[in-house]
């Protein structure tokens, strides 16, 4: 079972109120509903005879706690960025125009159903869809449960979200296509408001909308460039005052994540205070986006950092990883492994952390040293994420060295670690 629980990247400019009134308006009516003795059905409308009132309720009414729960945690993962792209107004019009659209092709796909239709999950589907189209390359964070006997395997996962939503939107065309009242999920509805919030998503970008009006209205709207605030912040992080100085920066950054200073101030004054997730997450925005605008001598000096600070505190392993792939790269053997070595000692439970001793193998090979390459070898056979393919893989490898020998120290560049394919 995968349970969706957050995205890589969360900063939104503004307060998404919007997002958070269609929850309170969702659990409200939940819960007058239930202290009503009614059941759901009750509000809802009726393919044979629906009514526009009737849909528009029928938005903020779920059958029980899981319907309501599921709704509301997919429209809490996309809500607050949709709303935070194209504003309040234009949001909140996506929402409810997705949830009419839905419910008009749920209506024609079931003529002369008399079974009341109810939920928010075509007016979410909307909003799934526009995400997709306005945020296609974030990554979303799931919970991976398997079933009993085997909970003791969970673990956490990253998709991206063009991979993931369309994935999803093929298993409602596929039961649509099979039996679709036969699940008891009006699959249609969702068919018909992703495809609506898709549609809506490309003519806003495509029309320019969000670029020439919707985001310098919103930039005026929240009163500051970042200038001025910047230079408060500096003086207060001289002055000793850390934790206004990073509050004032976290203010910049929420209004604009691109902001390259304020993100760089960030991370030296998280780091000074010794806030390592601060600092962490704020470093692996700045590599991002340094990799992004080719400024590599930047790059290379925060691996640096990061590196002196894996020795004193805990880092983010994605950090880690993404920090030592890059020394490797660039051909500085030493930082490389000591980099992985730091995130296999600080997390070495996590999926980065088996990664990170397959990149060391490849490095010790490449380098001429066998035993050390099959040593890494052993610790990855030894991780709790070794299963299946990565075991075969490691198997292969270890097979392969043994039989060959290290590689000569000068074979080739560094190419990194091919995962297995499934």
């Amino acid at each position: 079972m995968f349970i969706p629980i957050g995205l890589d990247q969360n900063e939104v400019r503004r307060t998404p109120w919007v997002t958070y009134a269609v929850i309170g308006l969702d659990v409200g009516v939940f819960l007058l509903v239930w202290l009503s003795g009614l059941g759901p059905g009750a509000f809802g409308y009726r393919p044979s005879s629906p009514s526009l009132a009737a849909i528009l309720i029928s938005l903020f009414i779920h059958g029980g706690i899981a319907h309501l729960l599921g709704n509301l945690l997919f429209f809490y993962l996309t809500g607050p960025f949709v709303e935070d792209a194209y504003g309040r107004l234009l949001f909140a019009g996506l929402y409810l125009s997705s949830g009419l659209v839905s419910a008009a092709v749920h209506i024609l796909q079931n003529r002369g159903s008399d079974v009341p239709t109810i939920g928010a999950s075509g007016a979410i589907a909307g909003v799934m869809g526009a995400f997709l189209v306005r945020y296609g390359a974030r990554r979303i964070q799931f919970l991976w449960m398997p079933f009993f006997p085997f909970p003791w395997l969970s673990r956490q996962i990253s998709i991206r979200a063009f991979l993931y939503l369309p994935f999803w939107f093929a298993t409602q065309l596929l039961l649509a296509g099979i039996a679709p009242q036969a699940s008891g999920v009006a699959v249609w509805a969702h068919i018909g408001g992703f495809v609506f919030g898709a549609i809506v998503a490309l003519i806003v970008d495509a029309s320019g909308f969000e670029r020439r009006v919707l985001h310098p209205r919103i930039e005026a709207k929240i009163g500051f460039s970042g200038g001025d605030e910047l230079v408060r912040a500096v003086e207060e992080g001289q002055a000793g005052r850390l934790d206004d100085a990073l509050r004032r920066t976290e203010r910049i950054l929420a209004g604009n994540p691109a902001h390259l200073d304020a993100r760089r101030l960030a991370y030296e004054l998280a780091r000074e205070a010794g806030r390592a997730d601060a600092a962490g997450r704020h470093a692996a925005r700045l590599l991002d986006a340094y990799g992004a605008s080719g400024e590599t001598a930047l790059a290379r000096e925060l691996v640096d950092e990061i590196g002196a600070d894996s020795e004193r505190s805990k880092m983010p392993a994605a950090l880690l990883l993404r920090a030592g792939d890059l020394m490797a790269r660039e051909g500085r053997r030493e930082e490389a492994l000591r980099l992985y070595g730091a995130l296999h000692r600080q997390h070495p439970a996590d999926p980065s952390s088996l990664k990170a001793v397959l990149q060391e193998a490849e490095l010790r090979r490449r380098g001429g040293d066998a035993a050390g390459a099959i040593a890494a070898l052993e610790r990855a056979r030894a991780h709790p994420a070794c299963l299946g393919d990565w075991a075969a893989e490691i198997e292969r490898r270890g097979t392969a060295i043994r039989g060959a020998g290290a590689a000569p120290a000068d074979a080739g560049g560094y190419r990194g670690v091919t995962p297995p394919r499934a």
